[in-house]
C-alpha cells in the first residue's frame, strides 16, 4: 500500500485500500533515501504499517515524503530535514 495524501492522483492500475481514520495508528519503521539513475534526483521512501480499526489489522504502506535538505555535521554524520509532508 502506498500512502497518499488526499487529492492526490493514484497510479493507473491502483485503488484505495484503506482511509485513514481517527484513531488508527501510523507508525514508521524505516526511511530510505532513492536516488534516479537517469536525472540523479533523490526521493526519500517512509516505510510502515498502519494499525487500523477496531480489528487492529496491519496495513503495510510505503509513502513518498518529498523534498527534504540533506547535509553533513561536523563529524560527517548526514542530517535530513524534511519539509512538512505533502
Amino acid at each position: 500500500m502506498c500512502l497518499a495524501a488526499e487529492g492526490s492522483k493514484l497510479f493507473e492500475g491502483t485503488s484505495i485500500a484503506h482511509t485513514l481514520r481517527q484513531g488508527d495508528v501510523v507508525r514508521i519503521k524505516a526511511a530510505k533515501n532513492f536516488t534516479n539513475g537517469v536525472s540523479g534526483t533523490s526521493s526519500t521512501i517512509l516505510i510502515g504499517n498502519v494499525t487500523a480499526g477496531k480489528s487492529r489489522k496491519k496495513i503495510p504502506y510505503e509513502y513518498d515524503w518529498g523534498s527534504q535538505k540533506i547535509e553533513k555535521n561536523a563529524k560527517s554524520i548526514s542530517i535530513f530535514t524534511f519539509e512538512t509532508a505533502n
